[in-house]
């Protein structure tokens, strides 16, 4: 199994049980005011490669916990995957979110979903997500939290251009690493070994740089962020038809035409648990991830 399909499973256990209870009952038709007592967050994806990071935003959305500020796109082909993150979200009706386009890198990872976001409507210039992540914790020091979905390329070109914005973060929330158990296979079975996980192999620097700056740092590894998601599953959440589970719907469907998915009955989901721990405090890594930090 290659590296692209194998993450497929990483980003999001929780994130899927959240989804089916969520998006069957909740479909916003208009943008809603952000909630008295809801937590800022900035989601950082590298969204598009696999269909974990869209699950992810879609719960991220509807839940009244999070204030979603900002969706910044990491990694790889940034520009493709701004206007993946404006299709999705013009489907939900949140085209209110600003989407701000992170320093392109290199990356060989497929992406999966190209063709899909091709199809958004807003093809203009996106703000530049450094500038927009440096602004925002400037702004409201303390309070904002990070939620990491991807490899920390724009941690590291935060760090190179403000080394003192990241210390003014609430706290990052992040998928990454492994502890006792690797990438399970084919999305059911666990492995008992660690793995080299992708989003810090990818940008191992971002990652020395965030623990370096003593900000709280929520860490959940491949032992809390995989569940299989499977026909059953797939099935009662997109017979639904919202705009929402018919946008994954979709973009499940051009990743399945894109790249040989052998096992997309057993693919998984792992950016949910990491949207969980933006308000939930972690404890067992095999559960809950690790808390790293003061």
């Amino acid at each position: 199994m290659g590296a692209a399909m194998q993450r497929v499973s990483e980003k999001a256990a929780y994130l899927l049980c959240v989804t089916l209870l969520t998006l069957v009952g909740f479909e916003p038709t208009t943008a809603a005011p952000a909630r008295s007592g809801s937590q800022p967050v900035i989601i950082d994806t590298d969204i598009g490669d696999d269909i974990d990071d869209a699950f992810a935003l879609a719960v991220a959305l509807h839940d009244p916990r999070l204030d979603v500020i900002g969706i910044t796109t990491a990694w790889g082909d940034t520009r493709t995957r701004t206007l993946l993150v404006r299709r999705l979200l013009a489907a939900m009706g949140r085209q209110n979110v600003v989407v701000a386009q992170g320093p392109a890198t290199p990356n060989t990872t497929p992406f999966t979903q190209k063709t899909w976001a091709m199809g958004a409507v807003d093809t203009t210039a996106a703000p530049d997500a450094i500038e927009f992540i440096r602004d925002q914790v400037r702004k409201r020091q303390g309070e904002i939290t990070l939620i990491a979905l991807s490899p920390l390329s724009n941690i590291e070109a935060l760090q190179r251009r403000d080394p003192e914005a990241i210390p003014k973060l609430r706290q990052v929330v992040l998928m990454g690493g492994s502890i006792y158990a690797g990438y399970n296979l084919g999305g059911a079975i666990p492995v008992a070994h660690p793995h080299a996980e992708y989003n810090v192999v990818s940008a191992p620097q971002g990652l020395r740089i965030l623990l370096e700056s003593r900000v709280p740092v929520k860490m959940f590894p491949l032992d809390s962020t995989q569940i299989k998601f499977d026909e059953v599953r797939r099935d009662r959440l997109f017979a639904y038809g919202s705009p929402t589970s018919d946008a994954l719907a979709a973009q499940l469907t051009a990743m399945g035409h894109t790249v040989q998915v052998p096992r997309l009955e057993g693919s998984g989901l792992h950016g949910i648990q990491k949207v969980k721990g933006g308000y939930v405090g972690a404890a067992d890594p095999r559960r809950d991830g690790i808390a790293l930090g003061d």
